[in-house]
């Protein structure tokens, strides 16, 4: 409220970007990075110096940062004469927002376009990042459930899953078939028909599951790596 005050009441342009940035601050410890983000707009129409338009650029995207707002920061681009003071976080933020959005070719890039090329250790152990991994598909691990239960499983990567899935459902079937061989109607439908269409079922969505989460295993290990490379490259 203080700070509104001091924005309304002040005399000039300066004045009133003391009292804006204050209002960032305040947002941003409180973590409102959009409304931090909305207080930066009002500044547009200012008539400030090369330092405090500076400020306001780097307070602008380190709430997108933070507001996880990954591709708005890797398009951000300050002009040659700013941003030279906080040259290192802007290269962070950049490098780690490439990182979240899986662009991990054009974070190598970057990240070999900042390195000083003297240093060939680091430069071989960027150059061996990865940049892709082996991706599973859910709907076509969902499909391979379905044509064969347990297939799909071990498409996915696991399988000790796949192989229990499978002897499940075959061990049911093969009880209804028992059963109906037997006469035994009543007893083939619920302990026979009702269990394999339970596992078959879920033997399916089980597979999409485990796609989803060999995917994100793999997304995980390499951001960590590149993580753990930029993490280097700014000490």
């Amino acid at each position: 409220m203080n700070a509104e005050m001091h924005f309304w009441q002040a005399g000039n342009d300066s004045t009133r970007y003391n009292a804006l940035l204050l209002k960032v601050y305040i947002y941003r410890r409180a973590g409102l990075y959009h409304q931090a983000i909305n207080e930066i707009d009002r500044s547009r129409s200012y008539a400030l110096t090369v330092d405090e338009k500076s400020q306001l650029k780097y307070e602008e995207l380190l709430n997108s940062f933070l507001n996880n707002d990954y591709g708005y920061c890797t398009t951000f681009r300050f002009d040659s004469n700013e941003g030279t003071n906080y040259a290192k976080q802007i290269e962070l933020m950049q490098l780690y927002s490439l990182n979240e959005l899986q662009n991990w070719t054009n974070c190598k890039k970057q990240m070999l376009a900042y390195l000083d090329k003297t240093d060939t250790i680091k430069t071989k152990e960027i150059l061996n990042l990865p940049e892709t991994y082996r991706h599973k598909d859910p709907a076509k691990s969902k499909r391979l459930s379905a044509f064969l239960p347990g297939l799909g499983e071990i498409y996915a990567g696991y399988p000790a899953k796949g192989i229990t899935s499978f002897l499940l459902n075959a061990g049911f079937l093969a009880f209804t078939g028992y059963n109906i061989y037997y006469h035994y109607y009543i007893t083939s439908v619920f302990s026979g028909f009702l269990p394999v269409s339970k596992f078959y079922g879920g033997g399916k969505r089980l597979s999409t599951n485990l796609a989803d989460r060999h995917n994100d295993q793999e997304i995980n290990k390499i951001k960590r790596l590149y993580s753990n490379e930029i993490l280097g490259m700014v000490k």
